[in-house]
């Protein structure tokens, strides 16, 4: 699962990209995907880029476009085609023209050899029909990048970052409170520690009462942490709003908690594994759980019903995960902004 969507655009009219551009931006997020383009309008630019960097310059690309009657001296639509069939290019990427997509596959069938074979995920199109053709291509991203099998991967990447800009965020903010906040959060950290102390402490009770007995089962499956991560973000929170910092809708912080920490905490950790259906993952702690959720059945409505739900995520709960981390996602890279700004 990824939130953006990485696009490499050459085009040397700005007016009718920033009218595309404005388009589809609207057009990604609703569909809870962030747009980020690197875009070129200076064809010669774009030219000394590719020959200084080669094959790596596209790599980093979802999709590429580009305006096939560029006016440069040095590159035409042709020369960044032919640049393309000789590097290992694997994103999708489309050509497109004022003249009709007739003309210019003939234009380029004229000016390529063997290119009945150009370039597997090349396309073309009229510049009235990019915008579709643009959509088209970002759905079959998604739909690979929705993959049940990804998800644990982007959800812990995409939260560790979130982590990271909470962390930072309580450091430089904190010294910005008056003194008397201060001791409020404080106050707050304190209990919080406690909290998570009497936790530790229960846990290190039983980890010694199973070393006594001989179990290492208890040892290899305890914790040790001074304070739980739903704690550290109700004290940015506590922060944010002492300082009347508004980039959180009311309630976003501890509604994260609930709504993504909870998932992340259910996939870690964990042997995963797709359902014979196909239709959810399932999650679980230990051999015994995982064998007793490894049903047989093929039958979508039987195998659905074999596991516990607390052990899914359907393909369903993928696409409400990827909604509110798009949501979260704004939020955090505001305050990053902020606090780097501080700094």
């Amino acid at each position: 699962m990824n939130l953006f969507f990485d696009v490499l655009w050459l085009e040397d009219n700005n007016i009718w990209y920033g009218s595309q551009l404005k388009a589809l931006n609207s057009d990604l997020e609703s569909k809870n995907v962030f747009l980020r383009p690197e875009y070129y309008d200076d064809v010669d630019k774009f030219y000394d880029k590719i020959t200084q960097e080669g094959s790596k310059f596209f790599h980093k690309y979802d999709l590429i476009l580009v305006d096939f009657n560029l006016s440069s001296d040095k590159l035409t639509g042709i020369d960044v085609l032919k640049k393309i069939k000789e590097e290992d290019v694997y994103c999708d990427i489309i050509f497109y023209s004022q003249n009709q997509m007739d003309d210019l596959l003939k234009e380029i069938k004229n000016s390529i050899e063997n290119s009945d074979n150009l370039h597997d995920g090349v396309y073309i199109s009229d510049r009235q029909n990019i915008r579709p053709k643009f959509l088209k291509l970002l759905d079959k991203n998604l739909k690979r990048s929705n993959n049940l099998a990804e998800i644990r991967g982007a959800l812990m990447d995409i939260t560790s970052e979130f982590d990271f800009i909470m962390k930072e965020g309580v450091k430089i903010l904190f010294n910005k409170l008056k003194p008397e906040d201060k001791k409020e959060i404080i106050s707050e950290a304190e209990r919080a520690c406690a909290a998570a102390k009497r936790k530790s402490d229960k846990n290190f009770a039983e980890s010694e009462s199973a070393i006594k007995k001989c179990n290492i089962g208890p040892i290899v499956n305890s914790i040790y942490y001074v304070m739980d991560t739903k704690d550290r973000y109700l004290i940015l929170d506590s922060i944010l709003k002492k300082l009347n910092i508004d980039l959180f809708s009311k309630n976003l912080l501890s509604e994260y908690n609930e709504e993504i920490i909870k998932h992340r905490h259910t996939m870690a950790h964990k042997r995963i594994s797709i359902a014979p259906c196909g239709e959810f993952l399932i999650c679980c702690d230990n051999l015994k759980e995982f064998l007793s959720c490894s049903c047989k059945l093929r039958e979508d409505d039987l195998c659905n019903n074999t596991h516990n739900d607390d052990l899914k995520i359907s393909h369903e709960k993928v696409t409400q995960l990827r909604a509110k981390l798009f949501r979260y996602y704004a939020s955090f890279d505001n305050l990053f902004s902020m606090i780097r700004d501080v700094e």
